[in-house]
């Protein structure tokens, strides 16, 4: 039977509490008596000092129009006894579609699903200062997952007048305290001439920018107003070029027309090529009154400074999400710039699928001597994708981490233990992906096998094409699972190479820390991979016994942890060329197979243990002998597997891209 619309409403307000930390009274789903008049709205989000935001949401198929319903919001009141927001018209709302197929899902598998999708759509539906209706994107949806959608809720809901209102208070006290320091300092040229040494003057100009006019001028007139008396004629704080110049010259196909003279600058990001900068001139305008005939120049040379300090945009441009907003560019530049950042982003360790931030880290890694420190940042070594790590107990969790890249652990400083190690692909064989492998039943038709989901009341079919293809957090609670799915030949051309990738072995693509239980699943009957999990052949039965229990462990997960992806908190993504280049023990060593032997008497109880979630493996028992079992198959002294065990667990589910 399909889902109705109602009871995923309902989901997805728990799904919003769920990514953005909202409390009960923060969200409202599928309630009555919410807005003035008869209107009610699928989910209303009325955050602490936050505007009310309606949110509507349909399945998206034909003739589905969400942006009808969300404009009818506009201007609807909230009732009393909407918390936060008793009162407030609505300003912003949200339409939503939902992914296709949603309908089809189970109901006890929909907080899962929500969970895990990456392309729910949505766009933002607002009343300009004109009064008319208006969509943001005009045309298109953004696309992304649950959490972005919080996050766009979060900054779409505040009024640009609102912004404006408080920058000016910013302004105003700025100006406040300025006047109070010029008549504290009046008639104490003493005073005055140490605070001139200390915060700087003309003689001592200040290595800032910004592509956001706002930002500039701000920084700049608190700078001028706290030194009372003192001239200040120039500065190096100022805007940089950010668009194509001139943008006569990109032409109707959205590319620069050849032959035109043109450039195309991306602000501070042009500093990747290690050249000085112009600074905008009419900066200086508002400030001083007047312009400086020589422009300033942003210097930066490689390899130049013993510190950098930095407060980049954590921003990622992702279906349809816009970057460089607050620079003004126009939506005809915008892919030329995006572009260009791209090609810049590919001289350094930065990574445009992570964000632009990962990109400004690649420009304070180069501008850094030898020894130098950026703020809070760490390049983690042996990382083949990058990503963003940082808690009290990050060094810790880093340099063991780092140790047991390279086989071996230590305490205290002192080595206790060896163990031989390689990369995963070298280890075992590692299966196809998904596109190759098939496509779920009424999805876009790829790959050798048309898969179908088993009934969990009748899993044992006929046909022997099973599958382990998608993650779920509340039945896969072992390391020993069943197939979720089995295949009915698509293309039979491909289906015997494919059906030769079937394993007993399978690896987690895309764990969440926050509710999954298990990077490495094993089977009784042979499967073939899925979107979620990676199959793995080769190596003996006892190899696959000491890496499933090596890899859920604390050992495992920070492994796994350190060498993918943090860009989303809670979660680490991979993909299968970077699966295949993790560093893991070598279990087909033979000293390493003996102590796993040790325990293969126990191989049903540590496969067929109950787990917590993986974020709680330092309070969950059943993952402690795991632990245990990992600890003694890599040969870490008895004595001090406990300490190993326990420091590990705790600093590793402190790090906030674990915590989530």
């Amino acid at each position: 039977m399909a889902l109705h619309e109602e009871t995923l409403n309902i989901q997805l307000g728990s799904a919003f509490r769920r990514a953005a930390s909202w409390r009960q009274d923060n969200v409202y789903a599928e309630q009555k008596r919410l807005l003035s008049g008869s209107q009610r709205c699928d989910v209303l989000v009325s955050a602490e000092s936050l505007p009310p935001v309606a949110v509507e949401c349909e399945l998206d198929r034909y003739g589905s129009n969400p942006v009808a319903a969300a404009e009818k919001r506009l201007g609807a009141v909230c009732r009393q006894g909407v918390a936060h927001c008793a009162g407030e018209a609505i300003g912003h709302a949200v339409a939503v579609l939902y992914p296709l197929g949603a309908d089809q899902w189970a109901e006890d598998d929909i907080a899962d699903k929500l969970d895990a999708v990456a392309d729910l759509k949505y766009k933002l539906v607002y009343r300009a200062s004109d009064g008319a209706d208006t969509m943001w994107p005009s045309s298109g949806w953004l696309e992304g997952s649950v959490s972005d959608l919080c996050e766009f809720i979060s900054k779409v809901s505040v009024w640009e007048e609102d912004i404006a209102e408080v920058c000016g208070a910013a302004a105003d006290m700025i100006l406040a305290a300025a006047a109070r320091l010029r008549a504290k300092l009046a008639g104490n040229p003493g005073d005055l001439a140490r605070v001139a040494m200390e915060m700087g003057s003309e003689d001592d100009p200040e290595t800032g920018t910004d592509i956001a006019p706002i930002a500039v001028h701000l920084t700049a007139t608190s700078l001028v107003s706290m030194l009372a008396g003192v001239p200040y004629l120039e500065t190096n704080i100022g805007m940089t070029e950010i668009g194509v110049f001139p943008e006569t010259a990109i032409g109707s196909d959205g590319k620069i027309k050849k032959g035109e003279p043109s450039w195309v600058a991306t602000g501070s990001l042009e500093l990747i090529n290690g050249r000085d900068m112009p600074l905008f001139s009419t900066v200086y305008s508002p400030v001083t009154g007047e312009k400086s005939k020589n422009l300033p120049l942003l210097k930066a040379p490689d390899n130049s400074f013993d510190v950098v300090l930095m407060n980049p945009p954590y921003s990622r441009t992702r279906g349809g999400q816009a970057a460089f907003d607050l620079s003004q560019i126009s939506d005809k530049a915008r892919p030329i710039v995006q572009e260009r950042v791209r090609k810049l982003a590919g001289k350094t360790c930065g990574n445009m699928k992570a964000g632009l931030g990962s990109v400004f880290a690649g420009i304070a890694d180069r501008k850094l001597k030898d020894g130098g420190r950026v703020g809070s940042w760490a390049i983690l070594p042996h990382s083949h994708v990058w990503g963003a790590a940082g808690s009290e107990g990050l060094v810790g969790i880093v340099a063991t981490a780092a140790e047991m890249i390279e086989g071996r652990l230590s305490v205290s400083g002192e080595e206790v233990c060896q163990f031989p190690v390689k990369p995963l692909d070298e280890v075992f064989d590692i299966g196809p992906t998904h596109h190759r492998i098939g496509h779920l039943a009424g999805k876009e038709q790829i790959g050798a096998f048309e898969l179908h989901p088993l009934d969990p009341e009748n899993p044992h079919r006929s046909s022997h094409d099973f599958a382990l293809w998608a993650a779920n957090s509340k039945t896969q609670t072992t390391i020993s699972e069943t197939p979720t799915h089995y295949g009915i030949e698509h293309d039979k051309a491909k289906t015997q190479a494919i059906r030769s990738t079937a394993s007993n072995l399978f690896y987690q693509r895309n764990i969440r820390w926050t509710s999954q239980k298990i990077l490495v699943a094993a089977t009784e009957v042979r499967c073939l991979g899925g979107r979620a999990w990676a199959a793995l052949q080769g190596g003996e039965e006892i190899s696959h016994f000491a890496f499933a229990v090596w890899a859920n462990s604390i050992f495992g997960f920070v492994s796994h942890w350190h060498q993918t992806g943090r860009q989303q908190a809670g979660r680490s993504l991979n993909q299968i060329k970077d699966t295949k280049r993790i560093i893991v023990p070598d279990f087909a060593n033979p000293a390493l197979q003996a102590r796993a032997k040790q325990h293969l008497s126990k191989r049903h109880h540590l496969l067929t243990i109950q787990l917590a979630r993986a974020n709680q493996a330092n309070t969950d028992p059943n993952r402690q002998q795991l632990n245990q079992a990992a600890a003694h198959i890599l040969g870490i002294p008895e004595e001090h597997r406990d300490f190993v065990i326990a420091d590990l667990s705790d600093r590793w589910t402190k790090e906030p891209s674990v915590a989530g």
